[in-house]
């Protein structure tokens, strides 16, 4: 069996660093402008697996609902998504505060340039389940990687489900 991938992002600097890194499959990497540039009947029950790793987060919960529309739009039937979200339990989280279309600003962080962002933190497995509410559960489960000595934790929640 051949596997036959794209890669897909907002960031052009990070797309263009895909290019270089895997330059046989540049034509592969593809900078779009918003997720709704996914959302093309060309591309409808055409795809096995998505994998969307440490960016959905970074959504509202109305962009995110958008998004899990489209995505399973590109899936073919019982085609699989995984995908991650960071949780309340990452030490970012404590860091934080509301601001507005359930995001919150982390206002603190331990990287020397900080760089202001939002992110949709997830509460619980129960709350994976209902925002992957469209896919049946295959698996849930979850990842803590902490970078430093200061025992910052970054803990993701894992979501693998199964257009029906």
């Amino acid at each position: 069996n051949k596997i036959d991938g794209i890669g897909v992002d907002i960031s052009k600097k990070d797309i263009n660093s895909a290019k270089k890194l895997y330059p046989n499959y540049k034509k592969k990497f593809i900078c779009i402008k918003s997720f709704e540039d996914l959302d093309n009947k060309n591309n409808y029950n055409k795809f096995d697996v998505i994998v969307a790793s440490q960016s959905l987060y970074y959504l509202s919960n109305d962009d995110f609902k958008k998004l899990l529309l489209i995505l399973h739009k590109l899936l073919k039937k019982r085609g699989i998504i995984f995908a991650s979200m960071i949780s309340y339990k990452s030490s970012m989280y404590k860091h934080s505060k509301k601001y507005k279309n359930d995001l919150r600003v982390v206002t603190k962080d331990n990287k020397k340039k900080y760089i202001k962002h939002y992110i949709n933190f997830t509460k619980s497995y129960k709350s994976m389940i209902k925002k992957f509410s469209k896919f049946k559960v295959i698996n849930l489960g979850y990842y803590s990687v902490c970078f430093d000595k200061k025992n910052d934790i970054n803990h993701h929640y894992i979501f693998v489900g199964k257009k029906l």
